[in-house]
């Protein structure tokens, strides 16, 4: 049964575009190509940037019923530039996925048509909003181990699937994902991530991240461990 998400009309005329799929590890675009507007129908894409070490800084991870790039639509409708600088970010499936592309301009001119479309598009920004007041809490956080139950927390939160007491947390985090979000060295993130298995507040099953006890991780989170 298809995930019929809040913004339904701004849903609708997504799903009216051009379907891609995409697998692992494919590269789907970068934002020297600010002309499309693209909607994950299913599945998680990362976007980040690359330094002139070659080092990974993941900004985002967006999932079902997520658009990407907002900044355009921010600079056509409101004449407003949310990005000044000139660094290159790219878009990278995080595993298998389905996404629908729209032209900017196509988007722009059907916003005009309906102006129900900027609620929709106001909810959208709210939850990119959402994720980037948690990405700066994070900063703001002691250590590694805290850091990273923090964002365990957020995800299992936000998109986490609930079987009895545990949640499988469903985003397709690697070790060195999570390295790359947070700034971290690999090395250090296997070692937070060992003391939280060992202490049993997170599980590893198949690959996948289950937290046994929200309540614990929200403890170790916020710094009253």
């Amino acid at each position: 049964m298809e995930n019929t998400p809040r913004h339904i009309k701004l849903y609708n005329l997504m799903k009216k575009g051009n379907v891609h799929r995409y697998k692992k590890g494919d590269m789907i675009t970068n934002t020297d190509d600010a002309s499309s507007v693209w909607y994950v129908d299913r599945g998680f894409v990362k976007r980040y940037s690359i330094s002139n070490n070659g080092s990974i800084r993941i900004q985002a991870i967006y999932e079902d019923n997520d658009i990407f790039p907002l900044t355009y639509m921010f600079k056509k409708l409101e004449q407003q530039a949310i990005y000044i600088g000139n660094e290159t970010f790219y878009y990278e499936a995080m595993n298998n996925c389905r996404l629908y592309r729209v032209s900017g301009e196509g988007l722009a001119t059907a916003c005009g048509e309906d102006p129900g479309l900027f609620e929709d598009l106001f909810y959208v920004s709210g939850q990119r909003f959402l994720s980037n007041i948690q990405q700066l809490e994070n900063v703001g956080l002691p250590g590694a181990y805290q850091r990273i139950a923090h964002t365990l927390l957020f995800y299992a939160r936000k998109r986490g699937n609930k079987n009895k007491d545990e949640i499988l947390v469903t985003v397709p985090f690697t070790q060195q994902d999570m390295a790359d979000l947070l700034s971290l060295t690999r090395e250090t993130v296997s070692a937070s991530a060992s003391r939280l298995k060992s202490e049993g507040v997170v599980e590893i099953k198949n690959k996948k991240v289950i937290i046994p006890d929200i309540n614990r991780l929200a403890e170790i989170a916020y710094g009253s461990d």
